[in-house]
């Protein structure tokens, strides 16, 4: 995925409503959503002997990266372009996540341009909340339609030599998205929201009574 791409569509609350047919009485607003990220990173490392002896306990790792940007209504069309400043690590309502697959304990046979090749996976969830801001409008508008969550991944290590031996890695990466939406009434029944309508009014009730002692 890379910036040109629409990365990610994701239904708003309204093209859910709509996909999965839910009767006017029973949608309410948006209240919080929450997100799962399911990433899996995959590095293929390629050990070459440089120097003809065998070798044994070699070791290397890989870094593989997803940057998140901010959500963008309504989604471009597949292949347009969509330039966005991606949201770095730790600042944005999306955090970025970082994986290293390693390897070790990685022997070489005998030989100049002997090789071995090994692979290791890195797979980690992810869950992140929130209730305000550009991204949470994004997803609360009950106008049908699609969101985008664009999504970089960068990968480290390509070719690296060592002395006796060399480490190439191809770094291949997937992502699933899991989302939640939370709004008031939750259920065909309308009373189901009534507690919450009832406990606000004997709220103010109160307190507008207490100002008036």
């Amino acid at each position: 995925m890379d910036t040109t791409t629409a990365g990610l569509r994701v239904p708003n609350l309204g093209q859910v409503f709509s996909d999965l047919s839910v009767a006017p009485i029973s949608r309410g607003n948006l209240t919080q959503v929450e997100i799962t990220v399911v990433a899996y990173s995959l590095a293929v490392f390629t050990f070459t002997n440089n120097s003809g002896d065998a070798q044994s306990g070699l070791s290397q790792s890989a870094s593989s990266s997803f940057d998140f940007g901010n959500f963008v209504s309504p989604a471009p069309l597949f292949g347009s372009a969509n330039p966005l400043s991606f949201v770095a690590a730790g600042s944005g309502p999306l955090l970025g996540i970082l994986h290293t697959p390693s390897v070790t304990g990685v022997s070489l046979g005998a030989g100049i341009g002997s090789t071995n090749i090994v692979d290791s996976f890195v797979i980690t969830t992810n869950t992140f909340s929130f209730t305000g801001g550009a991204d949470f409008a994004a997803l609360a508008s009950q106008t049908d339609a699609f969101t985008a969550l664009p999504v970089l991944h960068r990968s480290g290590l390509t070719t690296l030599g060592l002395g006796n031996y060399s480490v190439s890695a191809l770094t291949y990466s997937a992502l699933a998205l899991g989302i939640t939406y939370s709004f008031v009434p939750e259920s065909d029944l309308a009373w189901v929201g009534l507690p919450l309508v009832v406990g606000g009014w004997l709220i103010r009730r109160r307190m507008v009574a207490g100002k008036k002692a």
